[in-house]
């Protein structure tokens, strides 16, 4: 994880500064040899991209930006759940087929790029913008994505990846309801701006506006907090880092921000 300036360790006055506090203390995970083991990397990958997720949210809010957090805080979630999911896989058949499935959508791309290159063979950018400079190169980048997949699952079979809400399902009760509640009802919304979400930036300011986007902030923040807290006990339980011990002063400060 890159590095991230922040106060050092004390008591902190608001959430937010405890939220940068756990930040700058999952920097003992940056440049961690990650044991053997795909699920291991999908576990560092999710909690590394949490980090940045996190840090831009942590900005956000100081400009007042509910929406906009509540976007970024939606692969935070997606990436809590996929953790659990391969993590409690006792083999790499299920974080393999999750590589599958990235892979996958990478061929799609090259495919549909491939095809709109040919529909249109006089529009040389459609190429170049992709980072490929002809459609042999495009073809080779496939035919390798290709042999990567079929390596992949003759190792571990081709078993599909499931969808993220039969992920959360079978995780338990808890997990299917922050799906169903938090990452379905509010955040794809919020990411796919539905008709309520759009038409809400046409609306003046209620009275209480100042009051609700601070609400709003905390709550982001308070989500983020919990969904980091609990990456950390993963990689903490799995990687070695950060310690255990540490981790306890912030399960105290999150019993105080919930009691707040």
């Amino acid at each position: 994880m890159p590095e991230r300036p922040g106060s050092p360790l004390g008591e902190p006055h608001d959430l937010a500064e405890s939220l940068r506090q756990l930040l700058n203390l999952s920097e003992a995970l940056n440049g961690l040899p990650v044991p053997p083991g795909l699920r291991w990397r999908v576990l560092a990958g999710a909690t590394a991209a949490a980090y940045a997720h996190i840090s831009a949210i942590l900005q956000l809010a100081d400009t007042g930006n509910i929406w906009s957090g509540e976007v970024i805080l939606r692969p935070v979630l997606e990436g809590w759940i996929v953790s659990q999911y391969v993590v409690a896989d006792d083999t790499d058949a299920l974080a393999a087929s999750y590589l599958v499935k990235s892979l996958n959508e990478t061929l799609k791309y090259l495919r549909r790029i491939r095809a709109l290159a040919q529909a249109n063979p006089d529009q040389g950018w459609i190429l170049s913008l992709a980072g490929v400079s002809s459609t042999d190169e495009c073809d080779g980048r496939f035919a390798v994505l290709s042999q990567g997949v079929d390596r992949i699952q003759r190792q571990y079979g081709a078993r599909k990846f499931p969808s993220l809400e039969q992920c959360a399902r079978s995780l338990g009760a808890h997990t299917e309801w922050t799906y169903a509640s938090v990452y379905s009802l509010i955040l794809s919304a919020q990411t796919h701006v539905d008709y309520g979400v759009a038409f809400r930036f046409l609306q003046p300011p209620a009275p209480d506006a100042g009051a609700r986007t601070q609400e709003g902030i905390q709550r982001i923040m308070l989500t983020a907090y919990m969904l980091y807290l609990d990456l950390l006990r993963m990689t903490s339980a799995h990687l070695g880092q950060p310690p255990a011990h540490a981790l306890e002063r912030f399960d105290d400060m999150l019993k105080k921000h919930l009691d707040a």
